[in-house]
């Protein structure tokens, strides 16, 4: 049954999976993104804190039958900084820069927010979301299959032409890849999944790459996508659109694979070059949002003062209910 995503979640997601804010030194600031209201632990392990809440939400009729409504939603997002000892920066600096940053997000993404892009980006062998791995056959997921080193998931970060290569020369064996994705959405409100792979592969009898997806629930490879590509990167995409939850396993994982169209022999390797892999979720929730109002509310009746930005967000999305 498919569920409509809270616009709140929404919002956090979008934040927590776009931020990117610098210190004056170049390095990358730490910014919390959660529901309301303020953690001051969050200030001891990070530079500040960024909350998520509801304000209000409204029905509207679009059409005289009410069939057709718009819901519109008021989201209240908080900006959170101090001054903490040792701080390269005040806290009022950084508060400045984290509103901007949340201003970028919002406008960047006022017509998409309820799209979330997952790739390989700062992965490495030992986090915990995305994943890639590297076999010389079609197997399960389930299956033993070997990770790959720090250094091929950097390869995997950026479409650089810096490339992950897989190389089998056994006779009959396919040069093979496998990513998993961490989705984290609710498997019911997903109603569209694109994934995508950028590279190449050659075999003795041809060249080409063919990208598959794992259904779990038929326990099975499905929805082969292929091209020709020997020799410079080609994207290929798979795009799925039905029965969603049974490409989305119990812990939120979609397993995507790419391989080599045909196999290796005794005297030729099967190589897969991979420069960037993806996956793409679109979620039904809200499909506007942006930037109505701020205004700061600092406190300045405790030490260290705590430097506040309010920020009010418009919101919306459409539906048809049918009756």
């Amino acid at each position: 049954m498919s569920e409509t995503e809270d616009p709140v979640v929404t919002v956090a997601r979008l934040l927590r999976t776009k931020m990117r804010v610098a210190k004056d030194s170049g390095a990358l600031a730490s910014v919390n993104v959660s529901g309301e209201w303020l953690n001051n632990d969050a200030f001891k392990s990070g530079d500040g804190q960024v909350t998520v809440g509801l304000a209000e939400c409204a029905d509207q009729k679009i059409e005289l039958t009410g069939k057709i409504r718009r819901r519109m939603s008021a989201i209240r997002v908080n900006v959170w900084t101090t001054d903490m000892p040792n701080a390269s920066e005040s806290g009022k600096s950084m508060r400045g820069k984290i509103v901007e940053e949340v201003n970028r997000i919002i406008r960047q993404n006022r017509s998409k927010p309820n799209e979330t892009l997952y790739d390989f980006v700062g992965a490495g062998s030992s986090g915990q979301g995305c994943r890639a791995f590297s076999s010389g056959s079609e197997a399960a997921p389930s299956a033993d299959w070997a990770e790959l080193s720090d250094v091929d998931y950097q390869k995997l970060w950026y479409s650089d032409d810096n490339r992950c290569q897989v190389n089998i020369s056994e006779s009959g064996g396919y040069a093979v890849l496998l990513f998993r994705f961490k989705v984290e959405s609710r498997k019911n409100a997903v109603n569209r999944v694109v994934l995508g792979f950028e590279g190449y592969g050659t075999a003795p009898s041809s060249n080409g790459v063919t990208v598959k997806v794992w259904n779990r629930t038929l326990g099975t490879w499905q929805n082969a996508q292929s091209n020709q590509a020997g020799a410079g990167d080609e994207a290929l995409t798979l795009t799925l659109l039905a029965n969603l939850p049974d490409y989305i396993d119990t812990e939120g994982y979609v397993w995507f694979l790419a391989r080599t169209s045909s196999p290796s022999d005794d005297v030729t390797p099967a190589v897969l070059q991979c420069d960037y892999a993806s996956c793409m979720v679109t979620v039904n929730g809200i499909t506007y949002c942006d930037i109505a109002s701020y205004r700061n509310l600092d406190r300045v009746d405790v030490k260290p003062f705590i430097y506040r930005t309010e920020l009010v967000l418009k919101s919306w999305f459409i539906e048809n209910i049918g009756v």
